[in-house]
């Protein structure tokens, strides 16, 4: 709309003046301020809000979850990675360790609801997860808490998901007797 104007106001000033002066004063005057136009079109930031923190499949589990937990876990959807684990201290490249960590999620953290301390983390396999990428993002997911002694359950993404079954497997998996800490729960 402005530049649209602009051009007009322009075209009538070139037919109106007689010289070349007056041409170029108007595009020293019009230029820059274009210019300045143009620059501050771009001087917001380029994000907008999401639809949705999850998708249908991991709405539909969180509610199940809840259910499933009760008053037993606080359940927080979609935590960083970084937000869970740490780099140890003294371990050599540290920034490149959590880089890693960083730029990653795990999709449901199950926290002791007195003080919400980490208990248990879920997190949900789609058929899509045997694919090359998705497979090694999961394998170092699966890695980075074996290492760290953090609980991590599997789950097979479905309609229903069976409470006891769910129940028990969170139950074990933060169990002082259990070894086992990435543990794959087959529904």
């Amino acid at each position: 709309m402005f530049a649209g104007q602009t051009c007009m106001l322009i075209a009538m000033l070139i037919a109106m003046a007689n010289g070349w002066l007056y041409l170029l004063l108007l595009a020293i005057v019009l230029v820059p301020l274009l210019l300045l136009r143009l620059l501050n079109a771009y001087d917001r930031y380029p994000y907008e809000a999401k639809a949705n923190l999850m998708s249908p499949a991991e709405m539909d589990f969180y509610h199940q979850i809840k259910v499933i937990v009760d008053d037993l876990f606080v359940v927080f959807p979609k935590v960083r990675i970084a937000d869970v684990l740490k780099v140890r201290p003294g371990v050599p490249l540290v920034l490149k360790w959590e880089k890693k960590i960083n730029c990653e999620n795990v999709d449901f953290v199950l926290c002791d609801p007195n003080d919400l301390s980490i208990k248990v983390i879920i997190e949900m396999s789609y058929p899509d997860h045997s694919k090359e990428e998705k497979g090694q993002r999961d394998s170092f997911v699966d890695q980075a808490f074996e290492d760290a002694r953090v609980p991590l359950i599997r789950i097979m993404n479905q309609r229903d998901y069976p409470g006891e079954k769910i129940l028990a497997a969170i139950q074990n998996a933060g169990s002082a007797r259990n070894r086992q800490w990435v543990v794959h729960v087959d529904i």
